[in-house]
């Protein structure tokens, strides 16, 4: 019994992780958002999107950053502080689940 309108109405969440992945993102910003309770929010994103908001956000970003490493010589640093990391650890953590391979080798292959 998925409500249809789920996509719609988590869909300005979704955008703003588009537009905004660099910053710093909390569930409660993007529930209020979508003026959802977080619970609410984060049960109606996942069905709609097939995945938690801070799961999606970190694809954005990661994509991002494959993006980046393979057209400029950004150092890596540089690169995880440019899509929305803090810590390098848990970006290369994150980069590593997500694409299978480290930053580091996602430069070199491209």
């Amino acid at each position: 019994s998925d409500p249809p309108d789920c996509l719609d109405a988590v869909s300005p969440a979704v955008l703003y992780i588009v537009n905004h992945y660099q910053e710093e993102i909390n569930l409660s910003q993007l529930a209020a958002m979508c003026a959802q309770s977080v619970s609410s929010f984060r049960r109606c994103f996942q069905r709609a999107m097939r995945t938690s908001p801070l799961e999606y956000l970190y694809h954005v970003r990661i994509k991002a950053a494959t993006n980046l490493l393979k057209a400029t010589s950004l150092p890596i640093t540089e690169v995880a502080a440019r899509v929305g990391y803090q810590s390098l650890s848990s970006f290369n953590r994150h980069f590593l689940r997500i694409t299978g391979i480290s930053p580091r080798q996602c430069r070199k292959g491209a």
